[in-house]
């Protein structure tokens, strides 16, 4: 079923006050947008039934269709900065508390561009703490391997060091459980330098491509404390 979704950029207005209605529309026909006063709204058979009255209004009329896409997800972004650009070696740590480590990748902390790579601390596929490095043609993910558990404290540690190619991720949780390992580690060497100079900039609970116009890819469900870069 095709709908039309809009809102109102207020809940109430006095009379002569402005107020902005915003519309999506998967429609390729124009919209007719009239006003109306609703005088009983209840469609229960057993009431008098729904009544309204056409109000005149100078913005009444047709409107081209358009449809406005929506990108869920929220986050921190840190623009790019010469700090940031010139990383060789780097750790990244932080506290998290994943709500739904299972639902595929998500973002913790990164600095990652689509068409020139970089790194993105994150949870992978499986659920586990991974470290993606990327230099805009080749890309080398390490992963601890061992899914986070819901609703759980962990600190997150990764580290790639730019001498060796030597990269490593660690969960730790923070909450020991029986006959259970708290900590997962994971260290390789990987072929790959990642490529910071990328023009993303830096940030957490979610990918972004572009600090003018964000939208957020790989959203993380959960709680970020402490990061550290």
């Amino acid at each position: 079923m095709k709908r039309i979704l809009g809102y109102a950029d207020r809940f109430s207005v006095r009379s002569g006050e402005l107020i902005e209605f915003m519309v999506s529309s998967p429609l390729k026909d124009d919209l007719d947008v009239s006003f109306v006063r609703i005088v009983h709204g209840d469609l229960n058979p057993a009431g008098p039934g729904y009544k309204e009255e056409r109000l005149e209004s100078g913005v009444s009329g047709s409107y081209p269709s358009q449809l406005q896409r929506l990108h869920p997800g929220s986050g921190v972004v840190v623009r790019d900065s010469a700090a940031l650009s010139g990383l060789g070696s780097f750790h990244i740590q932080a506290m998290i508390y994943p709500t739904l480590p299972n639902r595929g990748e998500q973002a913790l902390i990164a600095k990652w561009s689509e068409d020139h790579g970089g790194f993105m601390m994150m949870i992978d596929e499986n659920g586990a703490l991974a470290l993606r490095l990327g230099n805009g043609r080749d890309v080398a993910t390490v992963s601890t391997g061992t899914s986070l558990d819901t609703r759980a404290w962990y600190r997150v540690d990764a580290w790639f060091d730019a001498t060796t190619g030597t990269t490593a991720v660690q969960q730790s949780r923070l909450t020991e459980v029986p006959l259970t390992p708290s900590v997962a580690r994971r260290e390789e060497s990987v072929a790959v330098t990642p490529r910071i100079d990328n023009s993303a900039p830096l940030s957490m609970g979610a990918c972004f491509a572009d600090a003018d116009h964000p939208v957020a890819r790989l959203a993380y469900d959960g709680k970020i404390d402490a990061p550290r870069l």
